[in-house]
């Protein structure tokens, strides 16, 4: 069975680039968007099996997509994407629902084990720990590698249960 994708993403080049992953990897992409208000309007339309959705956009950035697809879709599956990968987009994705978080630039297996993970993730992370860890940032909050990303999301996963 193929999972349907959404890519919402606002640089041309990327869409082209993830489609090209994904189609590879066996997924079918239903739609694709520009900005997060075509994003939503798509995800209603099409109730795609995942979204990757990119934070910095125009009309409608990444977190706004992600709080207007869950109040729609509770369940929705949302992937998010960036380079601007700082301790607070990704604790601010995490704590508005997204379920996995991939830092730009990428490899395509980076891409396909975070959205494989996604489907198997619930979402619940420890708040008290991804506050903790806004609080303790370095002030200027660099941006974090993939493996950081990936360190902290086990990490808030784990202390949940």
């Amino acid at each position: 069975m193929n999972r349907r994708i959404l890519i919402v993403e606002d640089a041309a080049f990327m869409r082209i680039m993830l489609t090209d992953i994904l189609v590879k990897e066996g997924y079918e992409v239903v739609g694709e968007a520009e900005d997060g208000l075509e994003g939503l309007k798509l995800y209603k339309e099409l109730y795609p099996d995942a979204v990757i959705l990119n934070v910095i956009m125009p009309k409608m950035d990444g977190i706004a997509t992600l709080k207007e697809i869950l109040a729609h879709d509770s369940d929705a599956n949302v992937v998010m994407l960036t380079a601007t990968s700082t301790t607070a987009t990704l604790v601010d994705s995490l704590k508005n629902g997204a379920k996995d978080f991939v830092a730009k630039p990428f490899h395509a297996e980076t891409l396909i084990k975070s959205l494989n993970n996604s489907y198997m993730a619930t979402a619940k992370y420890n708040v008290d720990y991804l506050d903790k860890l806004c609080t303790y940032s370095k002030e200027d909050d660099d941006t974090l590698s993939q493996m950081e990303v990936d360190n902290i999301i086990q990490t808030a996963r784990n202390l949940n249960f």
